[in-house]
């Protein structure tokens, strides 16, 4: 329905908020357990999403919101987490490699875009999107339904083993610092 693309428009401006939340929750939490919250949750939402199906609209956008807001929440914590990283390579090598590691950072993003939009025109093809239709088939539906719901849960798979590899904890970002510090005093 073309009419709630703008109240979609809405409720992902509103989820920006999620971002604001971080700060607070990093004095108490570390970010490698706070992300991994933040992502086992998306899990839950979007298994809740799908057991709910897709009749309910109001459901729907609360649903998708939530998934927003957590996806603006984990931004600033995986940019902190890379940008952490300056320091342990400087620490560890003695070169401080911050183009490098955002260079990497920006190309990752472009190829994780590049790939989710190739993988999205493939999806629309398989289950029978046709663009120009005013009313899509019930097994386009159910396909974009299941796309929105069910195939991110692959990526948050995905990320929570990956994460749950990253072993460089906020104590050891400090003794970085300190090591760092104590280099540049001499």
């Amino acid at each position: 329905n073309a009419e709630l693309m703008s109240i979609f428009g809405f409720v992902g401006t509103a989820s920006a908020l999620g971002f604001f939340g971080i700060p607070m929750l990093t004095k108490k939490f570390k970010k490698k357990h706070i992300l991994m919250t933040i992502v086992s949750i998306d899990i839950i939402v979007r298994i809740g999403l799908y057991m709910l199906g897709y009749s309910n609209v109001t459901m729907l956008m609360v649903m998708l919101g939530i998934t927003q807001f957590l996806h603006a929440a984990a931004g600033p914590l995986m940019s902190t987490m890379i940008a952490e990283t300056i320091e342990y390579s400087e620490a560890r090598t003695g070169k401080r490699c911050e183009a490098i590691i955002f260079s990497g950072q920006t190309f990752t993003g472009k190829l994780a875009a590049a790939l989710s939009g190739a993988l999205s025109g493939v999806i629309l093809t398989i289950i029978g999107y046709n663009a120009n239709a005013a009313v899509q088939s019930a097994q386009t539906l159910n396909g974009l339904f299941l796309a929105i719901s069910i195939l991110p849960i692959v990526g948050s798979v995905l990320r929570l083993i990956i994460l749950s590899t990253y072993k460089y904890t906020e104590d050891e970002y400090k003794k970085d610092l300190e090591i760092l510090e104590s280099r540049r005093t001499v």
